[in-house]
């Protein structure tokens, strides 16, 4: 028998498993919210916004999920944010750097704090960590088609820029000695790099002038190609070997769920196969005679006012068996198959006769008694029993 202890062991690693599984959800899901700069994500450093507000303006944007190998001309500008989930190898760097000479817009937001493989290195700067500030920026240049309609730009971070090469480099934001937004020429191409502070996320996009800088950075390359926002880079889309990353794009709570199911299966499996103290084998039933049973529901039928059915029910089994023992004819009559029986040394004719058209009364609803019912039933049980043996033998 199951003592309580095992009565209790399986909701309680249950309770366990589920307590530390939506821990890992909401510290997951946190985490990934408040951090991944990504149009999946609908966190406050999420760029899921910007998406959205490019496509409300009609602005043919998207995701690029895919190595920077397989960027073509139908990619006008391409939106990298800071850090990277995967690093982008040297080929990926090499071919980015031909896209952009070649007439693409790259934008970048850089971030301080990322390790150097989750960064786009580039020879012109980097970026450094700096206190954390919040303010407003006019724009360090005017009468630029990028500023139309932009005085103001909200700025919230710890992420500068530090300039190696000037030449041909113009200085977009700025605050202090701190600067916040270049941009220069690449060949046919250019390419802007921004601070993470500069709010083009979900939570600072809708402040000052933002969203108006987002549409009018997504123009610089309207007419080259499609806008779109780099997703291979953040997880998404194909891996190196050609497959879809799914078990990613699905999401932390997804991933939780999948594996909370899974261990809660096992935990059934285990427990369901658990040997809950010692094996008990079940007493084999007696044997008992068809005679007890047919009493038995002959009691039960007569009870319900209907002692007739066994022996209609009987009657009947009686005949098709004696049609294909006796005479393999379906159509045989019973004064026939009372006389072939007869012959054949199974019962006493005139009995047997008897016994059918009395059986026939009752079947065409003539009442009976329950004794007389046992002992027609009997009867019955016992010349069935002759026709099976006398076939087998």
């Amino acid at each position: 028998m199951r003592t309580r202890r095992d009565r209790l062991i399986l909701p309680l690693l249950t309770l366990i498993f589920a307590v530390t599984a939506g821990w890992f959800a909401y510290y997951n899901d946190s985490k990934v919210s408040d951090t991944q700069p990504s149009t999946y994500n609908t966190g406050r450093k999420g760029v899921r916004v910007a998406l959205q507000l490019l496509q409300a303006e009609q602005i043919p944007a998207g995701r690029f999920e895919s190595p920077f190998t397989d960027l073509s001309s139908q990619v006008g500008t391409l939106f990298v944010a800071e850090p990277l989930d995967r690093p982008m190898t040297s080929a990926e760097g090499a071919s980015l750097a031909n896209w952009v000479h070649a007439g693409g817009t790259l934008i970048v937001l850089k971030d301080a704090v990322a390790m150097p493989n989750q960064t786009v290195k580039f020879s012109e700067l980097d970026a450094y960590k700096t206190p954390v500030n919040t303010f407003q920026i006019p724009p360090a240049v005017s009468g630029k088609r990028l500023f139309n309609n932009v005085r103001r730009i909200y700025y919230s971070g710890d992420c500068a820029l530090n300039l190696y090469k000037t030449r041909n480099m113009s200085v977009l934001l700025n605050h202090s000695k701190d600067v916040y937004m270049v941009e220069w020429m690449s060949q046919k191409g250019k390419v802007y790099v921004l601070s993470n502070g500069v709010g083009l996320t979900n939570d600072c996009i809708n402040k000052a002038d933002n969203a108006i800088l987002m549409v009018n950075l997504s123009h610089t390359g309207i007419g080259k190609g499609e806008f779109d926002f780099d997703e291979y880079h953040q997880g998404y889309g194909v891996d190196g070997t050609g497959q879809y990353s799914l078990w990613k794009a699905i999401g932390a709570p997804a991933r939780t769920i999948f594996w909370y199911a899974l261990v809660v299966l096992i935990l059934y499996i285990f427990n369901a196969n658990r040997r809950f103290g010692t094996v008990k084998e079940l007493e084999k039933p007696e044997e008992r005679n068809i005679t007890d049973y047919v009493s038995s529901i002959a009691s039960l039928f007569q009870r319900a006012k209907a002692a007739e059915i066994p022996v209609e029910i009987l009657y009947h089994t009686l005949i098709q068996t004696a049609r294909e023992k006796l005479v393999s004819d379906p159509e045989a009559t019973p004064e026939y198959l009372a006389h072939t029986g007869g012959m054949q040394g199974y019962w006493d004719e005139s009995v047997m006769l008897a016994l059918l058209k009395r059986c026939k009364n009752i079947a065409e609803g003539e009442r009976s008694n329950e004794q007389e019912m046992l002992q027609l039933t009997k009867s019955m049980d016992e010349y069935l029993n002759k026709l099976e043996r006398g076939t087998d033998g």
